[in-house]
């Protein structure tokens, strides 16, 4: 974090609450609006406020996957993966499988290289082949932002 970038702030459970019921709204513009406000926040202890941080999770990797939603929708939903951590781990395959395919729109393709290039460590204890480790550690070295404790 540079000296001018101020801390993200720790959500609270209302706050989340209120995100993750918006992310099953029928309206994209409402589930885009969803993220980018959950990707404001601090969402390294997101298990204090919110009991099952894995259900954010699978409603992102969802609608990561449908084709039917918009692709600024998509992007924000691969942001969110990369920001859960360890919570995100059984959807690594799938923020992969977006970045490979060449029929997803590019800024679609370029949040989900950056949400593997946050995910860290976490990417690289998937079980993968060893072609894949390696593009996804390509990834990683290319897309990664230095992490703050």
């Amino acid at each position: 974090m540079s000296a001018k970038e101020q801390p993200q702030p720790k959500p609270e459970a209302w706050q989340i609450n209120g995100i993750v019921a918006a992310l099953d709204d029928g309206y994209d513009g409402v589930k885009k609006l969803a993220f980018e406000k959950f990707n404001e926040y601090d969402l390294k202890n997101l298990k204090l406020v919110f009991q099952k941080p894995e259900d954010v999770a699978l409603k992102a990797a969802k609608i990561l996957k449908d084709k039917t939603v918009d692709a600024d929708v998509h992007s924000s939903a691969a942001v969110a993966l990369g920001n859960l951590g360890q919570v995100a781990k059984p959807y690594v395959k799938d923020i992969f499988d977006i970045l490979k395919d060449k029929t997803v729109n590019s800024t679609v393709r370029s949040s989900a290289a950056v949400a593997l290039g946050n995910l860290g460590q976490v990417v690289t204890s998937v079980r993968c082949s060893q072609r894949t480790e390696g593009k996804i550690s390509s990834i990683r070295r290319r897309y990664q932002r230095p992490y703050c404790e």
